[in-house]
């Protein structure tokens, strides 16, 4: 066999390794089921991690402009007006959603403090 059993991970790029999670976690069970490359998989399982977050906080950008990205497609395909996207944008720009990404930001990163415990310590039963 000439590799590939894990699509070739090792030339991936960043923005590959995002759309690679299952295989980034299968070279980290692989490398900790070899027996002496903990430390190679505890770095890889860290950086499965940091993937996602990278997701959950790119989705909660896209989740929050959405709204004017369609609004302006929308604009810019004469399909609505100026002042649509006017709209668009002020709801963007508002106080209730300021509040709404903060409380995203804060349940993302409880669960990224979690699951890097449960990593580092072991899962605590907590649920």
């Amino acid at each position: 066999m000439s590799g590939g059993s894990f699509d070739y991970l090792c030339f991936r790029d960043a923005s590959d390794l995002l759309a690679s999670e299952r295989k980034v976690q299968e070279m980290a069970d692989a490398l900790a089921k070899s027996g002496y490359a903990d430390d190679a998989a505890k770095e890889t399982q860290a950086l499965l991690l940091e993937i996602r977050a990278a997701r959950n906080r790119l989705q909660a950008s896209i989740d929050r402009l959405a709204p004017v990205w369609k609004a302006m497609e929308w604009w810019g395909s004469c399909d609505t007006s100026e002042d649509d996207f006017k709209k668009a944008l002020a709801g963007y720009r508002g106080e209730e959603a300021k509040e709404e990404v903060a409380e995203i930001d804060r349940k993302t990163m409880r669960k990224i403090t979690k699951e890097l415990e449960d990593f580092i310590c072991g899962p605590s039963g907590d649920g």
